[in-house]
């Protein structure tokens, strides 16, 4: 409530626009400060080239300032049951995901490192300490000491959409912190009980 609270105030204060486009706006230097995820700093780094050494990541605060939060999400690999190769592709992702390489990683560390994108593998941060070095991967690294892992549920998506659509709502003054959790929590509780 209270994170509601404070996000429309800095809307209704004009601290903020919501009518800017982040992802575009941030890397032309036209959005002075985001919220966002450890893999778009692969993604900053090929966009903005040169501008990139302007970047810095912080963490972010609690609401009272004196704490750390944060939550993880994981992605999930899967073998459909309609395949014709369900054994060998189960083998490709134990390979993928378990079998240290050259470097100490697993290959799944190594590509994603290649995108920019921190490993969610404590061994393969440890194995590519060297190529995680920048800075600006560091709080997202520190992060997963204390991060509170998202739950996985089968309506997930829903979810998340059920509350995006609320917090938007508050956001561009159609309702209040108050009804945009009261909605949400209805509409929660009819789709986790479908």
């Amino acid at each position: 409530m209270k994170t509601l609270q404070f996000q429309e105030k800095l809307i209704k204060e004009e601290v903020t626009d919501t009518s800017f486009n982040v992802l575009k706006g941030f890397p032309s230097e036209k959005v002075a400060m985001t919220i966002n995820a450890g893999w778009w700093n692969g993604s900053l780094k090929a966009t903005m080239k040169d501008k990139y050494k302007n970047i810095g990541v912080a963490p972010i605060p609690s609401p009272d300032g004196k704490g750390q939060g944060s939550i993880s999400y994981s992605f999930f690999y899967g073998v459909s049951k309609k395949s014709r190769h369900q054994k060998e592709a189960w083998e490709f992702l134990k390979w993928l995901n378990s079998e240290a390489q050259e470097n100490g990683a697993t290959a799944e560390g190594n590509f994603l490192v290649s995108q920019g994108i921190i490993p969610a593998r404590n061994s393969d941060i440890k194995a590519m300490d060297k190529e995680l070095s920048n800075p600006n991967n560091q709080p997202f690294i520190d992060a997963l000491k204390y991060a509170v892992p998202e739950p996985n549920i089968e309506q997930g998506q829903k979810v998340k959409t059920i509350l995006m659509k609320n917090i938007e709502s508050v956001w561009s003054g159609q309702i209040t912190p108050e009804q945009a959790l009261q909605s949400s929590t209805e509409e929660i509780t009819q789709t986790l009980n479908q």
